[in-house]
């Protein structure tokens, strides 16, 4: 490589994350780094842009000696957004990231960055977080350094869902009583400490959770954004009950029991660690909003 730096691969480059991810990749390393994911559309815009890419389901496992030859270190988020009856959690983002992870172990890769979720834990009642601690366990017991992120929410969700609905309309539906708190974070600052952690020493073997600097319930979001756009937001409760009702129905394929617990569940973090590991000051949802270009919306 150019100026020394080791190579890099990214895996699961065309999602949300991996995009964000890549800008970094770009302005920090230039094309000095490789991309691989499913989707080969989104792969065909970063090779036209100089960067080597690779159209290869992880979930399979075959065809990464190529792509890994002389990386030294990985960064996968890699993670299935809804399990369908063909795909599943233990399939992504357990045995989609093991392969890579045992194919890195072969190639000798040095360091490896996970993507895992806040409420990550064995015993954890959302399958998705079983599955991460799975992936979680492989990385402990490896022989290479690893570094694992568990983030909360991104911005964007609580920008193109949340935010447009209340930009346009002046009702606002939420499951249960809308006390759920979260702790949201922006993408790219997230994006910005999966590419420096290779090169961060005190983050080596370390689990870190990943959230911005505020707390704040859904509740309190919504009467956030009436007063932002200066408008009467009324804010409409669905009881929970009702909604596991319905979810138990099978014929309802818009509720999973999997996203009602979800909304049950605090998404909330200590982040001094990560903030000390990276020297990085996070920033506010609220400023964030303030901020936005809300023509995009």
């Amino acid at each position: 490589m150019r100026g020394g730096r080791q190579m890099i691969l990214l895996a699961g480059a065309a999602g949300q994350l991996g995009s964000a991810v890549y800008r970094v990749l770009r302005k920090e390393y230039g094309t000095d780094f490789r991309c691989i994911d499913i989707k080969s559309d989104k792969l065909e815009a970063y090779k036209q842009e100089g960067v080597e890419t690779f159209a290869i389901d992880l979930a399979k496992g075959e065809g990464l000696d190529e792509p890994l030859k002389g990386v030294k270190a990985v960064i996968s988020v890699v993670g299935l957004q809804k399990e369908t009856p063909e795909l599943t959690y233990m399939d992504v983002d357990y045995g989609a990231n093991k392969n890579l992870l045992d194919a890195s172990i072969k190639e000798g890769v040095e360091h490896f960055s996970y993507v895992s979720a806040l409420q990550t834990a064995k015993d954890a009642p959302r399958k998705v977080h079983r599955a991460k601690w799975l992936m979680e366990e492989e990385l402990r017991k490896s022989p290479i350094k690893y570094t694992i992120f568990r983030p909360s929410g991104f911005f964007t969700d609580f920008i193109y869902y949340f935010g447009k609905k209340c930009k346009e309309e002046d009702t606002f539906t939420i499951i249960g009583d809308g006390n759920m708190k979260i702790q949201p974070i922006n993408i790219d600052e997230l994006a910005y400490c999966l590419v420096k952690a290779h090169q961060t020493p005190a983050a080596y073997n370390k689990v870190f959770p990943v959230g911005g600097p505020e707390v704040i319930t859904l509740n309190e979001l919504i009467e956030f954004y009436a007063m932002f756009f200066n408008k009467e937001i009324k804010i409409r409760h669905i009881p929970m009950w009702l909604m596991k009702f319905l979810a138990t129905i099978t014929f309802n394929k818009l509720i999973s029991k999997d996203f009602l617990v979800r909304l049950e569940t605090d998404s909330v973090c200590d982040i001094s660690e990560i903030k000390e590991a990276f020297q990085i000051e996070f920033t506010s949802l609220k400023d964030y909003i303030r901020n936005f270009d809300w023509s995009k919306v």
